[in-house]
């Protein structure tokens, strides 16, 4: 760990203003983390927006200037699957993806991305790519693609820019999207109507934990994954009209973080816990 506090130059009568080398100007920011995806971060082009075809909240990928490389352009972009591109389980040989966007290009030359990568072992075995037009409103897509094995692994890549490298006249380039869905199985981000409040506790646990609900009958499914997106665990419930509070083991798992999404008749709540030894 390294501490530095009180940066000055000798020598001179005033420090430059822009300095800031006893570090106390802060400006506060907020973060959010989409659950199951990897994103570029809020100020390298990947955010949450209000500007939502449908529930509280859209992805909105935005190509910037990197100032991490000298601001070369680069694209905002999103990957399912969680930490590491690793995709997440996936056996269909036949599927359509469903999703809506808007598309605001800063040159006409420019398209946003989607790419859908399928795996065996390892091996692409089958998936798309689409290169998307300007649209000022949400514009609903339909993309089907076919394999030629039965995979067990699937990735979706969105992209605010399509070329690489991405070209300067493309910074600014802006893609929305919601509701992204596969027609075999919903994805993660996709938006549900407002689901009944969840409580899991306690948290961290030690490797017991519990999930209450005062709604009668709501919990219809529990999956725990991995932070990779692997799947850990998974349970169906139908219960009757007494309120509901269902306890799960994970002492078994190594320590660390994992999500937990509950799902309801009125849409998926997801959670983290922290599981500690």
């Amino acid at each position: 760990m390294l501490q530095i506090d009180s940066v000055t130059f000798t020598g001179v009568t005033a420090q430059p203003a822009a300095m800031n080398g006893d570090f106390e100007n802060w400006t506060s920011m907020t973060n959010y983390a989409c659950d199951f995806w990897t994103l570029g971060s809020p100020a390298m082009g990947a955010k949450r927006t209000t500007d939502a075809h449908s529930g509280s909240y859209a992805l909105e990928l935005t190509t910037f200037a990197d100032p991490r490389q000298g601001n070369a352009p680069n694209a905002g972009f999103a990957i399912s699957g969680g930490p590491n591109f690793r995709g997440y389980p996936y056996t269909q040989t036949s599927d359509s993806l469903f999703f809506y966007y808007k598309y605001a290009p800063a040159v006409a030359s420019d398209s946003a991305a989607v790419y859908v990568n399928v795996t065996k072992a390892g091996s692409f075995v089958g998936g798309m790519g689409l290169m998307l037009a300007p649209s000022a409103t949400y514009k609903l897509v339909k993309a089907a693609f076919n394999c030629s094995a039965t995979p067990d692994t699937i990735s979706i890549q969105l992209s605010s820019s399509f070329s690489y490298p991405v070209t300067a006249n493309c910074v600014g380039s802006d893609f929305k999207v919601d509701n992204l869905y596969l027609k075999s199985e919903p994805l993660l981000i996709r938006e549900f109507a407002t689901p009944p409040a969840m409580t899991l506790q306690p948290n961290p646990c030690n490797g017991i934990f519990h999930i209450t609900t005062s709604t009668a009958s709501a919990i219809q499914k529990v999956t725990i994954y991995n932070m990779c997106g692997n799947l850990i665990e998974s349970k169906e419930y139908s219960h009757g009209n007494a309120a509901l509070s269902e306890g799960f083991d994970i002492s078994y798992l190594p320590e660390g973080m994992y999500l937990v999404q509950i799902q309801t008749a009125a849409g998926i709540v997801s959670k983290k816990v922290n599981k500690t030894n």
